[in-house]
This record gives structure tokens, sequence and C-alpha cells, in this order.
């Protein structure tokens, strides 16, 4: 199995098991991001804009209750048994992950296009930050170019 949170190779509740455990080892990365985040505004002494450090500090916090939410989610469903059972009938649908990969395909494609947007409004809006913002991304669309196609070319060989 090439991507360790993968719903595609889930034969028993055993396997979904094993899922359910790796999602909750993600949701205490996540749990620990948050907590970084705002250890990090709490202990240094840079004076930041008070726009800046509500940014992050509300961005840590969602992260928190996020990674803490999605833990206890987890240790629900693997601790019942019918539940278990019902929640790995619905991740295994066949149509369910057609769904989600072709909404993972639209979503992608508008966020695409949102970027082209922002870049060449931005451009028309903000000339001196154009050269800055054109960049970064720029950048992003080849990551993600990068990333689908390096994607792609691992999972043809392994289907």
């Amino acid at each position: 199995m090439i991507n360790p949170l993968s719903t595609a190779n889930i034969h028993n509740d055993e396997d979904f098991k094993k899922v359910l455990q790796r999602k909750s080892l993600v949701a205490i990365g996540i749990f620990i991001l948050g907590a970084l985040t705002v250890a990090t505004l709490l202990l240094t002494e840079v004076i930041y804009e008070t726009h800046q450090h509500a940014f992050f500090s509300g961005f840590g916090t969602a992260l928190i209750a996020a990674g803490g939410a999605l833990f206890i989610k987890n240790r629900r469903i693997m601790n019942n048994p019918e539940l278990l059972k019902a929640t790995r009938i619905k991740y295994t649908d066949e149509r369910v992950l057609d769904i989600r990969s072709k909404s993972i395909m639209v979503a992608t494609g508008f966020l695409l296009v949102g970027m082209y947007l922002i870049c060449f409004i931005g451009g028309l809006i903000y000339p001196m930050y154009f050269s800055l913002l054109s960049k970064i991304l720029l950048a992003l669309v080849c990551l993600f170019l990068m990333t689908y196609r390096i994607a792609f070319s691992v999972y043809n060989k392994k289907m």
C-alpha cells in the first residue's frame, strides 16, 4: 500500500482498524503542529502585528481542536464494533470512492484557476507585488503538477 491512509485495500474490520490507527497518528500530528504554533507565539519575544498574532493563534487553536476531534472520532469508531463495520462499508463503497476521486479533480481544477486569477488580478491591482506574487503562485502550481505526475507514475506502476 503506497498511501498509508488509503481505504482502497480494506477487506475486513482489522484492515480498517489499521487505517484508523494511522489516521489517529495523523490527528496527533495535527494537534502537535497546532500546539507548537501557539507555543511559539507565546514563547517568542518578537512583537507581531495584532492581525498577524491573531491569525496564527487562531490557526494554531483550530489545528489543536481539529486534531483532537479527529483523534476522538477515530477512537470512538475503533472501540465500537458496529460503528466500525458501518464506517468501513461507507468508506470502501466503490461509488463513494468514485465520487471522492471526481470531487478532488474538480476541486483541484478550481484551485488552479483560483491561483491564476489571484495572480492576474493581484498583478493588476498591486503591480509592485506582482513579481513576488506571481513567483509564489507559479511555484505552487509547479509543485502541484510535479507531485501529480510523480504520484500518477507511482500509482500507475502499482495498480
